[in-house]
């Protein structure tokens, strides 16, 4: 007998929400600790890392939703593909992460939304196993982890002629040392990224 996984489930949880969730299926929730109950709540941070999808908001039709009842969570689990509303369209292999759940007046809470490009940190949410389209309740392995997208390292600016020539200055001493500190700067952040348990892109 598994005696040290007792009291534990397979598949969907029932958890006690904190805010109202009615209309809100197929889209991600949060798990925290509200005065020791685990509660879930609507994703409020692009960091936030999800713990459920979910599949049932507790409440009959048109009901007033103040939060307090209890919903049904679905872990992410890369076991089995999940369906999640999306932000935006894309093609079958594109990596998933949060939406923004700030913009938009936090229409876009709890969706999932495909990698930009632009530099920041994001949590991916899987893959997409299909092509989508904005709104449509993408089919997507989980896969839960940290991405952190860098900015593009410049180069530095090339010597001139007149300048290789030319008798070493202290402008140009001063110059090089500049473009040395910027790129070991560069190479330090990129080092704490990976330390953070991200991945660079």
């Amino acid at each position: 007998m598994e005696t040290t996984q007792s009291n534990t489930v397979i598949g969907s949880r029932q958890v006690i929400a904190a805010e109202g969730l009615y209309g809100n299926e197929g889209k991600l929730i949060v798990l925290y600790s509200n005065a020791g109950v685990p509660t879930v709540r609507m994703p409020n941070a692009t960091t936030d890392i999800p713990t459920y999808l979910l599949i049932d908001d507790g409440l009959p039709q048109n009901a007033v939703d103040n939060g307090g009842q209890y919903v049904d969570g679905l872990p992410l689990s890369p076991d089995r593909n999940e369906r999640i509303t999306c932000y935006g369209a894309g093609a079958a292999g594109t990596i998933l992460v949060m939406a923004d759940p700030t913009a938009n007046g936090g229409a876009q809470a709890g969706m999932v939304t495909a990698l930009p490009a632009g530099a920041g940190k994001y949590v991916q949410i899987g893959v997409a196993e299909e092509d989508f389209v904005d709104g449509q309740l993408v089919l997507l392995r989980p896969e839960l982890k940290s991405i952190i997208v860098s900015t593009a390292v410049a180069a530095p600016a090339a010597l001139t002629s007149a300048q290789i020539g030319a008798a070493p200055t202290e402008a140009n001493f001063n110059a090089l040392q500049a473009d040395v500190a910027a790129l070991l700067a560069t190479v330090a952040a990129l080092r704490a990224a990976l330390a953070t348990n991200g991945q660079v892109h």
